[in-house]
């Protein structure tokens, strides 16, 4: 999987994560990734954003499709076994990096 697939997918995925956590727990009380706080003086103020911290072993991939282009490919935990064209030059980096998300409030019609 390339390297933008992977962010992405991982985004939405929590996303829509927080969001069913959200439905599944209405009326209860609980607040997940509340959208603001109470600041003690009976206003709110809004929530600090969510990190969501990546780690991942990533190694380049030639296209196929066009000559002498490369990608950025994630690494799965099982990589390297089992792979039958491996070469003493392939190189495995590790790539660190924070996205943040701050969550909203769900639409009132929901």
């Amino acid at each position: 999987m390339d390297l933008k697939t992977f962010v992405s997918d991982s985004l939405v995925g929590i996303v829509e994560g927080v969001r069913d956590a959200r439905e599944r727990t209405a009326g209860r009380e609980v607040a997940i990734a509340p959208p603001s706080l109470p600041d003690g003086h009976g206003s709110a103020v809004q929530a600090a954003s969510n990190k969501v911290f990546f780690d991942v072993a990533v190694s380049l991939s030639e296209k196929t499709d066009r000559k002498g282009a490369f990608e950025i490919v994630v690494l799965s935990l099982n990589a390297g076994f089992g792979r039958g064209k491996e070469t003493a030059a392939d190189t495995v980096s590790r790539i660190r990096f924070d996205v943040d998300i701050t969550f909203s409030l769900p639409p009132a019609d929901e």
